[in-house]
């Protein structure tokens, strides 16, 4: 988790810390959450998801965030999510993918040393 957080989207925090949540909630079962909902898969893909019914984007709830009618069935564009970058410059999407490219070696070794330093 603290591998994805510097590739995560971030405005206020709170987005971060229900993944983080989510992710400590699985801790042991080799699970992580790469981004919680609703939001984390619209943010993850990269690409703006429309309402399969009315082809409509997300709306904005003040204090709440960007939210979805209920029920609704997410369908990707070929639009691209525009990240700020101002307070994680380098966000991008698929952050699981890029702390994984970043720090990957690093998690092997770390399983290793506690499963007990195997050598494959």
């Amino acid at each position: 988790m603290n591998s994805m957080v510097p590739f995560m989207p971030m405005n206020d925090g709170n987005f971060i810390n229900l993944t983080r949540e989510r992710s400590v909630a699985l801790q042991g079962t080799g699970k992580v959450v790469a981004g919680a909902p609703p939001q984390g898969r619209y943010l993850y893909m990269g690409v703006t998801m429309v309402d399969s019914e009315t082809g409509r984007g997300p709306f904005y709830i003040p204090g709440v965030g960007y939210r979805y009618r209920k029920g609704a069935n997410l369908i990707p564009t070929n639009k691209p999510l525009k990240y700020d970058t101002s307070k994680h410059p380098s966000v991008t999407d698929h952050w699981f993918d890029a702390a994984k490219e970043k720090d990957g070696e690093k998690w092997i070794k770390g399983v290793r040393r506690i499963a007990g330093g195997g050598k494959k």
